[in-house]
């Protein structure tokens, strides 16, 4: 079965274009990706500029505190010299120094500090730089005729390499710390076609080429988290998923939407707990029984 969002890096190591491409029936105009991408690189500009200022003002009330508690050693320490008898009754005296330069430097850094408050405004800034990339990622799906009622699905992809006519997910020379990848598309039906549509475009697949959504229960490492809900919230406690300490997401099993092109056996492979959306859109549901991952992967074609 040929995975729709997989990309064969089996005599091209450095390959990126994915299989789904020839399903590509739409793509944004060139104005919309620019003014997005535009968008997008403000608001990291603006995400950085935020980040550098709030770990200027951590640093400086950090460093503050710190002088005052060494301001406080040494008023102690000049309490005690200054007041009880010893050898060198006059050593209270460089405490007493010490102690108010550490004073000082305490309230130099926290008077740093809080003029770091007008970088505040840089929080601000990037707040409107993010409107900005939401708005221009509306205009794109709106140029692209999504409807408004299109729910957000998420579908995976991995790199791969066959060998004796088995398809291997493997990982990218680049990118060591993840197999699969997570995309998220506005899902619906159109002139009898399943389209998911994103920022790149409209992927397109007639609904009559659908044949069934294939259950594969084997654990799986996927992304992290990317709902708005958190992966503690009632509705997806029937799907058995956990997060690890890296924020990935681990579920017992995963589907795969499996449709037939031109004699060719194709598959969208999908995170559990997406199930209902492509239910959904598909009218059909999930086979019950296991499909084994021998015949998932074996890349098959019609004589």
């Amino acid at each position: 079965m040929k995975p729709f969002f997989g990309i064969d890096i089996t005599t091209d190591k450095k390959n990126e274009t994915q299989n789904a491409d020839q399903f590509l029936v739409q793509k944004p105009s060139a104005a919309a990706e620019k003014k997005n991408s535009m968008f997008f690189d403000d608001a990291l500009d603006a995400f950085k500029d935020a980040m550098k200022a709030e770990v200027k003002k951590t640093n400086l009330f950090g460093c503050a505190g710190m002088a005052g508690l060494y301001s406080l050693v040494f008023f102690l320490v000049c309490v005690a010299a200054r007041w009880q008898n010893g050898p060198n009754p006059d050593g209270w005296w460089w405490a007493l120094a010490i102690g108010l330069g550490c004073a000082a430097l305490a309230a130099v850094l926290a008077a740093l500090g809080w003029r770091c408050g007008k970088y505040e405004a840089k929080w601000d800034d990037l707040e409107n730089e993010t409107e900005q990339v939401d708005d221009s990622i509306t205009e794109i799906y709106r140029e692209l005729g999504v409807p408004q009622s299109a729910k957000s699905v998420e579908a995976l992809g991995f790199f791969y390499r066959v060998k004796n006519g088995e398809l291997r997910p493997c990982k990218a020379e680049w990118d060591q710390s993840r197999l699969y990848y997570g995309y998220t598309f506005k899902g619906y039906v159109r002139g009898g076609r399943l389209c998911l549509a994103c920022l790149d475009g409209v992927f397109a697949l007639p609904r009559n080429e659908i044949k069934a959504i294939r259950t594969i229960r084997k654990r799986i490492v996927l992304p992290m988290w990317a709902k708005d809900e958190p992966i503690t919230d009632e509705k997806f406690k029937p799907y058995q998923l956990k997060e690890d300490e890296y924020g990935n997401v681990c579920a017992k099993w995963y589907h795969v939407l499996e449709f037939e092109h031109d004699g060719e056996a194709w598959g969208i492979w999908f995170p559990n707990y997406e199930l209902p959306a492509f239910e959904k859109l598909t009218g059909l549901k999930a086979d019950a029984q296991n499909t084994p991952c021998k015949d998932l992967f074996t890349l098959k074609t019609d004589d």
